[in-house]
């Protein structure tokens, strides 16, 4: 099904639905740092979020995927990683669900951060 969006001036994508809200997200000094010295491009953080948002958990191997689906379910923390067009390393990290399954972050972060 194409979508057409007055905005755009063109056609809209179609994209997966979010399986889980983000609540707040939030980037650490780390990844503003890369942004501000043009190491990093805002749309790359926001494909990542995308993807955690959708189930695509990036570079992860079975056990964490799995850790993931289970998560969904449970309301445990998921993780994802990706890797930037320049190599580096992200992970994406939307806290356990607090009262009544709200999920109150998600963070973008360099794994040394954590």
């Amino acid at each position: 099904m194409n979508k057409y969006n007055n905005n755009t001036k063109g056609k809209v994508e179609e994209r997966p639905r979010a399986l889980f809200s983000p609540g707040v997200i939030y980037i650490t000094r780390g990844v503003q740092a890369l942004l501000d010295d043009a190491k990093l491009e805002a749309k790359e953080v926001c494909t990542f979020i995308g993807r955690h948002l959708a189930g695509d958990w990036g570079n992860l191997d079975g056990h964490d995927r799995r850790r993931n689906e289970d998560a969904l379910r449970d309301g445990a923390r998921l993780l994802s990683a990706y890797r930037s067009l320049a190599g580096t390393k992200f992970w994406v990290i939307t806290e356990a669900e607090i009262d009544k399954g709200y999920r109150e972050s998600t963070c973008v972060m360099l794994p040394d951060e954590y």
